[in-house]
């Protein structure tokens, strides 16, 4: 009845028993906007389809209205609060970024003071402290950088360096740094590069610092005594490529499968 439908839903009512007619598909499926006595609107599916008499020709219409009010109602709060969600998403995640921004200028001010107090006179026992010092901040930076691609990642904007470094000075920093939680437990970290690792590469540093800190320190956390060991192996080149694998091994409960 078209008193119960708003001009839009009449004429999409329409356009459908049309196709229908011409086109003779079996059934069609379509919603719209109904409205009710009271004035009120509900949501509603209905479903036509051609009937035809003994002779095949066209007779008339059968259909099934059905009320879809409830169902859209719930599909409107999911979309809201998937909606919602993502705002809180983002917005964490902007707050993370901000803050990871606010801490990453004192941080590198403590690691340019560190830099400078190993330049001056100290025993070789001091140099030792302050490089672990050094090692410490970096890593900390790095896991402050680590927050900060967060928003990268989820705006997917990171993009990996390809920059110089030494994968023997990576290696021994963070294991330096990482030996200090490792001592706490009484645990031995030992690591072992062997000898056919190129260790002057071309790759991301600072995702390769990340991944390890991570690995080893979930090792240390998850292992009460023993050791900690860290291994890497070449898997040979191709196209001037080299393929690592890093392994580390502990004495820990590990995970149950």
């Amino acid at each position: 009845n078209r008193d119960y439908m708003s001009p839009e839903a009449s004429k999409k009512v329409y356009e459908t028993f049309n196709a229908v007619y011409k086109t003779g598909e079996s059934a069609k499926i379509f919603d719209y906007q109904s409205i009710k006595k009271d004035g009120s609107t509900i949501d509603v599916e209905s479903s036509v389809s051609l009937m035809r008499d003994s002779r095949g020709e066209p007779a008339g219409f059968r259909g099934v209205v059905r009320d879809i009010t409830e169902r859209k109602q719930a599909e409107a709060e999911l979309q809201k609060a998937k909606e919602e969600a993502e705002t809180a998403n983002r917005a964490k995640t902007e707050f993370l970024a901000s803050m990871s921004h606010e801490i990453r200028t004192p941080m590198n001010a403590i690691i340019g003071m560190a830099d400078l107090l190993f330049e001056t006179e100290l025993t070789s026992e001091q140099q030792q402290y302050v490089q672990v010092f050094q090692s410490a901040g970096e890593n900390l930076l790095t896991i402050i950088n680590s927050i900060i691609d967060i928003s990268k990642v989820e705006a997917g904007h990171i993009q990996l360096e390809t920059i110089d470094f030494d994968l023997n000075d990576i290696i021994e920093k963070i294991c330096d740094v990482m030996a200090v939680r490792a001592h706490e437990k009484d645990l031995e970290l030992v690591y072992n590069i062997m000898p056919d690792v190129p260790t002057d590469l071309l790759g991301d540093p600072t995702r390769l610092r990340q991944i390890l800190v991570n690995l080893i320190g979930n090792a240390i956390k998850f292992t009460e005594k023993g050791e900690v060991f860290i291994q890497v192996e070449s898997h040979g080149t191709k196209n001037g490529n080299v393929e690592l694998l890093f392994s580390i091994t502990d004495t820990g409960i590990g995970i149950a499968s």
